[in-house]
């Protein structure tokens, strides 16, 4: 390894605390949002958040038990199905909104580059294929949050 157990065990802990700290984000989010489709996009934005913590807890006991990586596999993001009632809602909360959604995106970014600078550090491949796969979702996200930006900003409504 690159960097010491020590080292990758630290990263490992602040990625944690991150992570949850995004969840805990989102579900601050939720409370403001009245559109029923968004609210479903962030508790998947929540679960992806959880998972990311959980699996970082696994990794953290199995590498400093016997300093393995563990196998990650990454889960799939579900857009809700559109609905009827939703089409043509304009978002009553748009300024707050487009605030949660701009530090949202910044987080996601920053949390896609840690995972990236962890990948490269990492010289076990089981260990760079978990960072990167977690990187990939990192970015799904980003890429998620910034088309419903744009559609906040120029429509007024959420695009999902």
């Amino acid at each position: 390894m690159a960097e010491s157990k020590l080292d990758i065990i630290q990263a490992i802990e602040i990625a944690m605390q991150e992570e949850l700290a995004a969840a805990g984000f989102y579900h601050m989010a939720m409370k403001k949002v009245k559109d029923g489709r968004a609210i479903k996009m962030l508790e998947q934005l929540i679960m992806f958040e959880q998972h990311h913590y959980e699996k970082l807890i696994d990794l953290k006991i199995s590498l400093e038990a016997d300093g393995k990586f563990i196998a990650y596999e990454g889960i799939e993001f579900v857009l809700p199905p559109s609905t009827v009632e939703a089409a043509g809602r304009i978002e009553e909360n748009k300024g707050d909104i487009l605030n949660i959604l701009s530090i949202a995106i910044k987080t996601e970014a920053n949390a896609k580059e840690k995972y990236l600078e962890l990948a490269e550090k990492t010289e076990i491949p089981e260990g760079k294929a978990m960072f990167t796969k977690l990187a990939q979702e990192e970015e799904m996200h980003w890429r998620i949050l910034s088309d419903e930006h744009y559609h906040i900003t120029n429509d007024g409504m959420w695009g999902i």
